[in-house]
């Protein structure tokens, strides 16, 4: 089970305790370690290079995305700063960025989010991003170079200093009815970074997960060839996931479960139980390959009751599934 994480109590307001209480009622299975990757903007004060962005914000006052949009703040708006931005590159040798961590017994996992393509459109905007591939494809592969030897950092002391079981990176690659770019752009510009990532993390004995949310079903055979061992979600109403199960539920463990588009914060709690029960079975295999968990985050939309029933359900039947 990894519920825990992915529900943002701090969204459920006066009822916020209640959600807290909640989930200290269940089992934790997995102790999940966050690695402080850098901000855009923001500094620590004891490593002004640990940053994305070469320049101070141009807009303090304005959140990003909150009140710009995506491509209101771009940090890289001009490819000609990519030799600054990369000589002083964040290192993954900042103290700080790996936490300090006191093993209890569980699957202990380091996570970070923001994957290749998603800091590709944080620091160029979605337009430049989408384009980039086509127009400036050298400097597409050398900022990628960059971001993958510093996360392969990150790998090696999450092993050599916390020794962690495993990583969970990030990398949302499509909409909700398809993928953001073609096959040929994702064997040119992406999979060779993640098998060099992946092989990382399986050289020193850890998994790798990634979450990379849409409709990424031509994708998944090629993430499962690059060495993804968990992968999150299958979004239910973007991919096919009674295929995607049947074609490739031997090859990977799926990190799947709730839809938080329309099961949980639209069904009543019956329907919340069914669709648990659905979708463990639709899963389930002798040799494990399930772990269960929403497909993304799960905020106030949800109701208590839903969220009551999601958890009692989960464990009670998955506890069954698992003595059967």
């Amino acid at each position: 089970m990894m519920m825990h994480f992915w529900v943002h109590h701090h969204t459920y307001g006066d009822i916020e305790q209640d959600v807290i209480n909640l989930l200290n009622e269940y089992p934790q299975d997995i102790h999940v370690v966050e690695v402080e990757v850098p901000h855009v903007y923001i500094a620590p004060p004891d490593d002004p290079d640990y940053r994305w962005s070469n320049t101070d914000d141009p807009y303090p006052d304005f959140p990003m995305y909150q009140v710009l949009g995506l491509e209101g703040k771009v940090p890289l708006p001009d490819w000609d700063d990519l030799d600054e931005i990369i000589e002083r590159f964040p290192k993954s040798s900042y103290p700080n960025a790996i936490p300090r961590y006191e093993p209890d017994g569980r699957y202990a996992l380091g996570h970070w989010w923001f994957g290749l393509f998603e800091m590709h459109w944080r620091l160029r905007g979605f337009a430049n991003a989408l384009t980039d591939y086509f127009e400036y494809p050298e400097e597409v592969h050398r900022l990628f170079r960059a971001i993958i030897d510093l996360y392969k950092g990150y790998i090696v002391r999450c092993h050599d200093e916390l020794g962690l079981d495993g990583v969970y990176t990030s990398d949302d690659l499509g909409t909700q009815t398809g993928p953001f770019f073609s096959m040929e752009i994702y064997e040119r510009f992406f999979h060779p970074y993640y098998c060099e990532l992946t092989d990382c993390s399986r050289r020193r004995g850890m998994d790798h997960w990634l979450h990379a949310c849409g409709a990424i079903e031509p994708f998944i055979p090629r993430l499962i060839d690059a060495g993804y061992n968990v992968i999150h979600p299958l979004q239910k109403n973007a991919v096919d996931v009674v295929r995607v199960v049947r074609e490739h539920g031997g090859r990977a463990t799926f990190n799947n479960g709730m839809d938080v588009q329309h099961v949980i914060c639209h069904l009543d709690p019956d329907g919340v139980r069914q669709e648990v029960r659905k979708m463990m079975d639709l899963f389930w295999q002798p040799n494990g390959r399930l772990i269960f968990c929403p497909d993304n985050g799960v905020n106030y939309d949800t109701p208590l009751c839903n969220l009551e029933a999601l958890f009692d359900e989960a464990y009670s039947y998955g506890t069954y599934k698992a003595r059967k």
